[in-house]
């Protein structure tokens, strides 16, 4: 069956601890950027922006 019934997390929430139930969570994501960066990409512009043609840099 299934029910249109929409109701506020908190309400849900409120009515899950009156049972005693309880919902699992889901492990937060740790990202892969977090610390120092393994591959480190090399400079090669060296703050020098201006080219003396087009498609040079």
């Amino acid at each position: 069956m299934i029910y249109n019934i929409q109701l506020n997390r908190n309400t849900v929430q409120r009515i899950m601890q009156k049972h005693n139930l309880q919902c699992r969570v889901k492990a937060k994501r740790r990202w892969k950027s977090q610390g120092e960066s393994v591959i480190v990409a090399p400079n090669l512009l060296d703050r020098r922006f201006t080219a003396s043609a087009p498609n040079q840099k």
